[in-house]
């Protein structure tokens, strides 16, 4: 005689069954759904996968039809330019090298998110604001495409490093052309002026009412270099940092820091570019 399984019993199964049915579906569903992503990765929300262009909204004049490029890490304004729009991300790309390597070197925090507003000449920056050419004003930077980018980078983090700056003029144009990424051998140019008898003494360079006196572009290429010799050993690396931050009369922090005396740096400075100006001509 058979014996039929009890209702119960047969409810069970198939709820059972419909269960397993509907996890197989829902699976297979977010299997298709979910984006594929490289060994490491963390998904993130659709918004935030990618930088956004979008119009800019600015109202200052001249700025109406602005375009925008944002990510988590830096904001770009620009003109609605098509060439500059291709070029926008590997622009965003090197602030962000640039800015995080010379934070490094700092040791500071950069302010989040960096805020750059791109012009493509001179003329463009004279008419939409107060500077002549690339300046920071507040947390933003206003670039001419044109000029060094770690310039105004520098500017910006030195400013963190310490807001109350440097006593010495020759420090601050050292530091930020030194780190300026614009590929410019400092060494070599400033070997030539040693060469034609223009590079700046010591002394000017301590004398910031002298070495402001100098023509700018021997000055930066002056300085740049010599701020250059003093990274190399047996100094520390953060040696410059210190002299920037000290407060005491120059020939007396050069002395403290780097156990020499201005003319001992001098004659140390000028054997550097000798021997490393990749010039084959005599001093």
């Amino acid at each position: 005689m058979r014996t039929s399984k009890p209702a119960s019993s047969v409810s069970s199964l198939f709820f059972i069954f419909i269960l397993i049915v509907s996890l197989f579906f829902a699976c297979s569903s977010e299997e298709e759904e979910k984006p594929e992503m490289s060994p490491g990765e963390t998904q993130q929300a659709p918004e935030q996968q990618k930088p956004k262009f979008t119009d800019a909204g600015l109202t200052d004049p001249g700025y109406e039809d602005w375009k925008q490029y944002y990510d988590e890490f830096v904001i770009i304004y620009f003109q609605p330019d098509s060439a500059l729009l291709e070029r926008v991300p590997a622009i965003a790309a090197t602030i962000k090298r640039v800015v995080m390597e010379n934070a490094y070197r700092l040791q500071v925090q950069p302010p989040m998110p960096i805020v750059f507003y791109l012009y493509n000449n001179t003329t463009e920056v004279q008419e939409l604001t107060d500077c002549t050419n690339t300046c920071v004003r507040g947390n933003a930077v206003h670039y001419m495409l044109l000029t060094p980018l770690g310039q105004p980078v520098m500017v910006m983090l030195l400013r963190e490093f310490d807001p109350d700056g440097t006593p010495y003029k020759f420090v601050y144009e050292g530091l930020v052309t030194m780190l300026d990424y614009s590929r410019r051998n400092y060494v070599q140019r400033a070997y030539i002026h040693m060469y034609n008898g223009e590079l700046p003494s010591i002394e000017t360079l301590l004398e910031n009412d002298e070495y402001m006196a100098v023509d700018s572009a021997t000055r930066i290429e002056a300085t740049a270099s010599f701020m250059m010799y003093l990274t190399e050993p047996p100094w520390a690396p953060d040696s410059l940092l210190s002299l920037y931050r000290s407060e005491k009369e120059p020939d007396q922090a050069l002395l403290d820091i780097f156990g020499r005396t201005p003319q001992e740096l001098e004659e140390g400075w000028h054997a550097y570019l000798k021997e490393n100006s990749g010039l084959d001509v005599e001093y």
